[in-house]
């Protein structure tokens, strides 16, 4: 892998990114337990589940990790050519996977908040915790700022002729439709 040729090492390690990261989110959603829109059956789903739920935010924060390394090797790609596009793109799909994180970081609670089975106490927390207007918008907003980034670096890349049109179009959809799931 040449460790020594610091160009080479950082390409190797933002491609290694670009094809883990997604990995990981894939088998994240397929490990994690139903999602519901009602606090109480949510908090059932997860203590159901407990070791799906610990499992699927480990390997999503894992996920964010690997993507974060994705989306700054995407902003290198963009260093010479269409720069504003790497910076403004970059800039919001790092905002938006630390939003992610934090989402995760909710689902570890939760997974310790149910480890001695759902109480009404953490059923009201979980509730006030995903309807809280700062919550919503700093969590839920925040990812969608960062699926713009991601979008935003794929149409600077497909712009800088840095990669195929299928790959960009590839890149703007998929973190779209894991937004959206």
């Amino acid at each position: 892998m040449r460790f020594s040729d610091s160009h080479h090492f950082r390409k190797m390690v933002a491609g290694c990114c670009m094809v883990a990261g997604p990995l990981f989110a894939l088998a994240a959603f397929v490990v994690s337990p139903a999602f519901h829109s009602e606090a109480g059956a949510q908090m059932g789903a997860f203590a159901a589940h407990p070791d799906r739920l610990l499992i699927a935010a480990l390997l999503s924060l894992a996920a964010v990790a690997l993507m974060i390394g994705a989306a700054l090797g995407l902003m290198h790609m963009l260093r010479e050519r269409m720069v504003a596009y790497g910076h403004a793109g970059g800039g919001l799909a790092l905002l938006g996977l630390v939003a992610w994180a934090a989402q995760f970081g909710m689902l570890m609670l939760a997974w310790q908040m149910v480890s001695d089975g759902v109480q009404p106490t953490d059923v009201a927390a979980w509730d006030g915790v995903v309807s809280a207007t700062a919550v919503v918008i700093a969590v839920q907003l925040m990812t969608w700022l960062g699926a713009a980034g991601f979008v935003i670096l794929a149409v600077g890349l497909l712009r800088a002729r840095a990669v195929e049109t299928w790959v960009a179009a590839l890149v703007a959809i998929g973190v779209v439709a894991i937004v959206l799931a």
